[in-house]
């Protein structure tokens, strides 16, 4: 629930119900004489309810640890890591063995499930790297734009679908009374767009993903790789140099399926708003009279996107070779790139 995926769900969730208000409130408006006034009030809606949900979340996760011997240890991250006053470390009871860390407006905390305590508390020196990196991976000020995005993306939703969807549905209702076959026709097309945010929802979801510095910063303190202490700390062994760089080497798809939804997801922007560049740019040039290349503006906006998409590709392929192996070298003996976030 503390995932950006549970966030789209509850954003998407809470859009699609206020667009009916801003359909029935302001009809066509909201792209004319009220355009100020719907934004504006679309952004305090999406606002207050993520804080809303936050808020729920904070309520349902806050659970400090009572075990003085998990406190110890947090006391040793913190002689040894500089933590920021705002993360809090809660226990979540589960009979599920995880550990995750999450931040927003309103809190910074990384949740531990009760077997995971128990497990860390076995392997103290593998369970401190461990939760040192879920301590070090919170950011200071990168939860922001988390919360920014958030609310564009709720207005996003709520516009797209006081225009689109909502009408749609009204027509699909009405066209009940003509017969099957367009009921169907309809259903059809109110299906497609209603999976149309979310099939761009899963082709830009890793387009924010980022390379965490916790990893370095964590193998440079304990001299340990955060995914080795993980695997330590739950089969309750040390690892020998062998299993270790076998655990490395596991991550290895991993990390091209990582990088490559990134580059899919930035591409996916790139060739939309080239898209966008290029209807304008149509726009324009198609006003001049006589203009002998009419045939070929109408490709334009297509040509701007491909070509700005397979550049966009090819770029952050070199930059993600380049940044893999130096991230990798800092942190092992070997050349291959290979690393995990």
């Amino acid at each position: 629930m503390v995932s950006r995926g549970f966030t789209v769900i509850f954003v998407l969730l809470v859009a699609l119900p206020f667009s009916a208000v801003i359909y029935f409130g302001f009809g066509l408006t909201i792209v004319g004489t009220n355009w100020l006034i719907v934004l504006l009030l679309s952004t305090l809606i999406g606002a207050l309810f993520h804080i809303l949900y936050l808020l729920i979340l904070r309520i349902r996760f806050n659970n400090p640890s009572q075990n003085t011997e998990f406190h110890d240890l947090i006391g040793r991250i913190h002689q040894k890591v500089v933590i920021s006053s705002r993360t809090h470390i809660w226990v979540r009871r589960s009979e599920e063995v995880f550990i995750a860390s999450t931040y927003n407006p309103l809190f910074n905390a990384v949740i531990v499930s009760e077997p995971m305590v128990e497990l860390i508390m076995k392997s103290p020196e593998s369970g401190e790297a461990l939760l040192a990196f879920h301590l070090m991976r919170v950011p200071r000020a990168r939860w922001f734009a988390d919360f920014v995005g958030s609310v564009i993306l709720f207005l996003i939703f709520a516009y797209t679908s006081s225009l689109v969807l909502v009408p749609l549905v009204i027509m699909l209702v009405q066209s009940i009374m003509y017969g099957g076959i367009m009921v169907i026709s309809m259903m059809g097309s109110f299906a497609t767009l209603f999976m149309a945010p979310i099939l761009f929802i899963i082709l830009v979801k890793g387009t924010f993903w980022r390379h965490e510095p916790a990893f370095v910063a964590v193998h440079q303190i304990y001299g340990l790789h955060p995914n080795v202490a993980k695997v330590q700390v739950e089969r309750g062994i040390i690892l020998n140099e062998e299993e270790a760089q076998t655990v490395i080497w596991s991550v290895r798809d991993w990390e091209k399926k990582k990088r490559g939804a990134r580059r899919v997801g930035v591409c996916t922007l790139v060739a939309i708003l080239s898209w966008i560049l290029g209807l304008a740019l149509v726009s324009w040039l198609g006003s001049i009279p006589y203009s002998p290349y009419l045939v070929l503006l109408l490709y334009l906006p297509y040509i701007l996107a491909g070509v700005a998409a397979l550049i966009a590709y090819l770029l952050l392929g070199r930059w993600d070779k380049n940044a893999m192996g130096e991230v990798f070298k800092e942190t092992t003996d070997y050349d291959e790139p290979i690393w995990v976030d």
